[in-house]
């Protein structure tokens, strides 16, 4: 009963997947076919989301968190979070690895601020704002196994010449962290969004 459970789980968020993708891909072709400079835009949407009384660069302000982000990435990519059904139980339906991800990301997002929820294991949420509406932002933790040959250990989360090795630090630890630093970002700039 588990297996069928988490093959359903998993072909559902394939396909929750599939459509974010593809709504994220309509919504960037419209935006580029209807900018001449998509910067200035992006700048102009995040001045309305607030009551726009700020002048930010928001390149040299992401780069302040850069050793934060980098420290918090590597922390997550040296979890070992492929799915272990041999360890699964109440709260970590997907095994150990999986749910200690999940628990040391909403841990950070804990220790920033945000408001955190973890849904019994399978997914966790954190927010910012009050209002009903929301933005979101679907990411997973998990990782597929390593295979292979690395050049560095998989879940070492080794630096070298600017690159990140390790497995997840593409798909999608890292794509996570870099999003989870924008919101952070956001939210750390008192934007209200509305």
């Amino acid at each position: 009963p588990l297996n069928s459970t988490l093959n359903i789980l998993r072909n559902q968020l394939f396909i929750v997947s599939i459509i974010v993708i593809t709504l994220s891909i309509i919504i960037a072709y419209f935006i580029s076919k209807s900018l001449s400079n998509p910067i200035t835009k992006l700048t102009k949407a995040a001045k309305s989301l607030s009551n726009g009384n700020y002048n930010v660069n928001f390149k040299e302000k992401a780069l302040e968190y850069k050793e934060q982000m980098l420290e918090d990435l590597c922390g997550l990519l040296k979890i070992n979070s492929v799915l272990d059904e041999t360890t699964s139980s109440e709260g970590a339906p997907f095994g150990k690895g999986i749910k200690e991800a999940l628990d040391y990301f909403l841990k950070i997002a804990k220790r920033d601020g945000f408001k955190t929820y973890c849904d019994a294991g399978y997914a966790g949420v954190l927010t910012y704002g009050e209002k009903e509406d929301a933005i979101g932002i679907l990411c997973h933790l998990d990782v597929v196994p390593t295979g292979g040959n690395w050049k560095f250990p998989p879940f070492s989360a080794t630096i070298e010449d600017g690159k990140i090795y390790a497995r997840g630090s593409m798909d999608d630890k890292g794509p996570t962290m870099a999003a989870y630093y924008a919101l952070k970002m956001i939210k750390d700039l008192g934007i209200v969004l509305k």
